[in-house]
């Protein structure tokens, strides 16, 4: 029950941020699922394939409750969300079967690949982050940019299990110069899309016959269930309370959940090499 509750609290967390930020709250889930998933008996082998599938799987749940709100509110962009989810799931399945699902993709590598990314969005978003970035004039329907930023989220969502909008959301404002609150609805769209198809690849591919706990492929039921509670119940309320928030304060809060996952990681990455 004590496990059931503070699954649920990382829910809430990772939900409420979704909504929030538009990142499908994956920056919180790969930080804290490898605590649960190590007293279910995952082993290290298969750990980072178990915290991306079970991340994806709460970004999913997120991301369902986000949109509903987007499109309460009409501010659901079809057409973007179409383009940039189609390049997303190539991309994404592209990832899984070619890097994820590879004997040589270690804890160890995927940590790197999270520290070095995240460096990267973080100094963008700082950088871009005060008034005069807000960007608040409409941009142009450019493919190219936007199937651009579908690869791109897709990529990270599936070899980091972000869900990609930690990456789609700064290419759409910083790249293509949109809105932040434009870029995150169509970055939660597309999450939806992405995560949706990278799950049921994860729950169609076997898992190593030695784990005890109920599982289907790579989904893990009594973890992911009761922190999908909790994304659906706070994701509502982090679109809501965006709404009403200056471009400028979100790209701070995004930029300070960033820091401390780099922290998070790079402790990690040391505490191997040491």
């Amino acid at each position: 029950m004590a496990i059931a509750i503070a699954l649920l609290l990382v829910g809430l967390v990772g939900g409420f941020l979704a909504g929030f930020l538009g990142i499908g709250g994956g920056i919180v889930y790969i930080a804290i699922l490898p605590i649960f998933l190590k007293q279910a008996g995952i082993p290290n082998s298969e750990l980072v394939q178990f915290i991306i599938a079970n991340s994806i799987f709460g970004t999913m749940i997120a991301a369902i409750s986000g949109n509903i709100v987007h499109l309460k509110y009409n501010r659901f962009y079809k057409k973007e969300v179409a383009l940039v989810g189609l390049a997303g799931t190539i991309s994404a399945l592209a990832t899984l079967y070619f890097v994820v699902h590879t004997s040589w993709y270690s804890q160890e590598l995927f940590n790197l690949v999270i520290v070095l990314l995240l460096i990267v969005i973080l100094y963008k978003t700082l950088k871009n982050s005060s008034r005069k970035f807000r960007f608040v004039r409409e941009v142009s329907f450019d493919r190219g940019k936007l199937s651009l930023s579908g690869i791109s989220g897709g990529f990270i969502a599936a070899s980091s299990g972000l869900g990609g909008g930690a990456i789609i959301v700064p290419l759409l404002n910083l790249g293509l110069k949109m809105n932040i609150k434009k870029a995150k609805s169509i970055s939660l769209g597309v999450i939806f899309i992405t995560s949706v198809v990278i799950t049921i690849y994860n729950t169609m591919i076997n898992a190593p016959q030695t784990i005890e706990v109920t599982n289907y492929g790579y989904i893990i039921p009594s973890i992911v269930l009761p922190m999908s509670l909790g994304a659906l119940i706070s994701t509502p309320f982090g679109v809501v309370i965006s709404r009403k928030s200056p471009a400028f304060l979100i790209a701070y809060i995004f930029s300070a959940f960033i820091a401390l996952v780099i922290f998070k990681k790079s402790l990690e990455l040391y505490q191997f090499l040491d």
